[in-house]
């Protein structure tokens, strides 16, 4: 049998698919005729479509000895050694195969795949372009530039080249899930499930259509729907430590801590450095009540990934749960986050050129995740309404979250104009604010979900301020003010934060009422002949430290109860966890009421089933603090040394409260046991609650935006007379 009849039937069998057969043949063929280039080529190709990488390098290895300058060689040759993840010698071979064949595309496209895998985007995608330049109908190239640009986070240009690259492989799965990805990342989440359709439809059992749909869902705020995605995708295959860490998100995110802890750590048995699974984990155990062991996971990832800016971030979020550190301590941590994110940014600071005049009108921008159904988005409507009337501000929003809903859409008209920056680049952000020529930017933010402190890393702005958001400093020495009051800063304090305390003259924050009516009731000890506390904080603010201070006050009042309401609540192995720690102080479970999630409406409705609202301790609660006072619910409290430790005073003292400000455990369990022994005076104080709290600074949005619009000018007129310098 001759080479030529050998090669014949070799392609036979590979139309038929019997790889092995076909290779048999092509083995036959190269030893009849050893030097024929095309044989050992096809050869190459069908082990390689077999999987045997190292026996495919051979055939092509073999085509170079016979045929030194054989470009397409050189290039298969190159993606051999990529599959044996030998990434040096692979770009050394494509590179070969472009210098010989300057117009052979596929070279440059598969450098853009070395580059892509090298994460040098940049380089990537410089190669597909050129690849594209010399063959614009290279569909591998526009998938790949496609890939490129999605994690680049520039989603129009990545919706164009997956719709070029269908143009050109109509029904591509790569090109479907990648056009769904990029309308993900444009925030238009109805056009991307229907281009997950479309990819199901191709291939029903491929599970990174799921998986994908799911992370949609998750954005979407549908966090079954996702949950059912990510099963579905672990259903048909699917193997990704991403996949379980997203699954262990929406986990959380339905109360279901538990079994969120089991994801994240199966994540974790996959990849035990994903950074983005340490952090899960550690905030999982922390909403569960294990504070030291999530923080001493959090250090576990420093000591991984002690450049990782997002789990120092975690980090420094889950610090403020713990007993037992100082605030110099805390400090020092988040100059730790400030250093590492500003040193190679500080050499790029330019001067501003924001015209010095001290009385003309400021541009004031807010960058916030939050300005939705968040506290931050509840606590600023009302006042974004009242700054919105002022002739001396234009107000600038710069938009940070995944979703918008009716709470934005409230907001969203006090503002002159509106910036969208989810998923931007942190470059392309602050030269928005730049051009913008904002005077003030306002974090409302800090370390929690959804910040952009990289862009105030920049300095885009002469004046940047953190507030409301978060509770203790940035660490950023290009944030210049950290908004609060006397209560939460006093004057004589030991340096706690890296920015300048500006002290409002009274309230820090400005309760919006709720929009729906729900009245006042009466005490319920006056029909329960028991007293009521209750406290609807997330449960990761149930410290050991508090837990042991409640218990102590429940056994000092007898037949008291204690009401716990808060997410993860829902989950019985939850509920039993809790009343373990109460019974390791001698609490009988009977005496705790522990209830989950409801709608707003019936959350505030709970409140009519509590005499007395406890504050957490070293965390204080803020939006539960006011929504207690507003349902005529007293709030007792602990002053600590720090921000976060005062939030709860602030409120109290605000609304003629002084009284229920303990200086510590003892006096607030005398202050407790004195106010519960007079219940004609604590009816009397739950009754006229409600007017108090609304004439209180706390309620008067016109006089806490004209403070807001005094300390902006403020700040403006100081910088102003400084000398035109490059920024602090």
């Amino acid at each position: 049998m001759n080479s030529d009849l050998l090669r014949n039937l070799a392609a036979t069998q590979l139309k038929l698919g019997q790889w092995q057969s076909a290779a048999d043949l092509l083995q036959q063929a190269a030893r009849l005729e050893p030097n024929h280039v095309q044989t050992w080529f096809d050869l190459g190709r069908t082990l390689s479509a077999m999987g045997k990488d190292d026996q495919a390098l051979e055939a092509f290895d073999r085509i170079l000895e016979i045929q030194p300058e054989h470009a397409e060689a050189h290039n298969a040759r190159g993606i051999m050694l990529s599959h044996l993840g030998r990434r040096n010698e692979a770009i050394t071979c494509f590179t070969q195969a472009y210098n010989l064949k300057p117009d052979y595309p596929a070279p440059l496209s598969n450098l853009g795949n070395e580059y892509f895998s090298l994460a040098d985007y940049p380089s990537a995608l410089d190669h597909y372009d050129r690849a594209l330049e010399l063959n614009p109908a290279y569909p591998n190239a526009w998938l790949g530039r496609g890939n490129t640009l999605l994690l680049l986070e520039r989603g129009e240009d990545a919706l164009t080249s997956f719709d070029r690259a269908l143009a050109l492989l109509p029904g591509d799965l790569d090109a479907l899930n990648g056009r769904g990805n990029s309308l993900a990342l444009l925030k238009h989440y109805d056009e991307a499930l229907q281009a997950y359709g479309h990819a199901d439809a191709v291939a029903p059992n491929d599970p990174g259509t799921p998986n994908n749909r799911g992370n949609v869902y998750k954005l979407m705020g549908r966090h079954e729907e996702a949950l059912l995605e990510y099963d579905r995708a672990l259903s048909l295959g699917a193997v990704s430590d991403e996949l379980m860490i997203n699954k262990g998100i929406v986990l959380n995110k339905l109360g279901r801590s538990n079994l969120a802890l089991a994801a994240f750590r199966a994540a974790l048995a996959h990849n035990a450095h994903n950074a983005r699974a340490l952090t899960g984990c550690a905030d999982t155990l922390r909403d569960l009540g294990y504070h030291d062991e999530a923080h001493d996971t959090l250090e576990k990832g420093l000591r991984l990934h002690p450049d990782n800016p997002e789990l120092l971030s975690g980090t420094l979020f889950n610090l403020n749960y713990l007993n037992g550190i100082t605030p110099a301590d805390i400090l020092a941590w988040h100059q730790r986050y400030g250093t590492l994110i500003e040193k190679p940014l500080v050499p790029s600071w330019q001067p501003h050129l924001n015209d010095r005049d001290p009385e003309r009108r400021l541009r004031i921008g807010f960058v916030s995740g939050d300005l939705r159904r968040h506290p931050v988005g509840y606590f600023m409507e009302s006042t974004f309404q009242a700054l919105s009337l002022s002739a001396g501000l234009d107000l600038y929003a710069y938009a940070n979250q995944p979703h918008d809903d009716d709470l934005t859409d409230r907001i969203r008209p006090f503002f002159q104009y509106w910036r969208d920056i989810w998923k931007q680049p942190d470059d392309n952000v602050a030269e928005r604010i730049r051009t913008d020529a904002i005077d003030i930017l306002v974090d409302l933010s800090g370390h929690t979900g959804y910040h952009r402190l990289p862009v105030f890393a920049r300095k885009p702005a002469p004046i940047q301020v953190t507030y409301l958001g978060y509770f203790a400093s940035t660490g950023l020495a290009a944030m210049d003010y950290i908004l609060g009051n006397r209560w939460l800063m006093p004057a004589g304090d030991p340096a706690q934060f890296t920015e300048q305390p500006y002290r409002l003259p009274d309230t820090h924050l400005c309760y919006t009422p709720p929009t729906f009516d729900i009245p006042v009731a009466p005490l319920p000890a006056l029909t329960n002949g028991y007293l009521t506390f209750g406290n609807f904080n997330t449960l990761a603010k149930l410290s050991d430290t508090t837990v042991a201070d409640w218990s102590t006050l429940l056994r000092a009042i007898p037949r008291s109860r204690l009401l716990l309401k808060s997410l993860p609540l829902g989950r019985p192995e939850v509920c039993a966890r809790v009343q373990e720690r109460f019974a390791a102080h001698g609490i009988d479970p009977a005496r705790l009421e522990l209830e989950g999630h409801s709608n707003y409406e019936a959350y505030f409705a709970t409140y009519h089933r509590v005499d007395i609202a406890l504050d957490p301790y070293p965390y204080n609660g803020g939006t539960t603090t006011a929504d207690a006072l507003w349902m005529g619910v007293p709030v007792l409290c602990i002053a600590g040394d720090r921000y976060v430790s005062r939030m709860s005073a602030s409120i109290l003292h605000n609304v003629g409260l002084a009284d229920w400000v303990a200086g510590n455990a003892d006096d607030a369990l005398t202050k407790a046991v004195r106010f519960s022994t007079d219940l004609t005076a604590l009816a009397t104080l739950r009754a006229g609650l409600r007017p108090r709290f609304l004439n209180s600074p706390l309620c008067d949005a016109p006089r806490f935006a004209a403070n807001l619009d005094q300390a902006f000018r403020a700040m403006w007129r100081r910088w102003c007379s400084t000398a035109a310098t490059l920024p602090r």
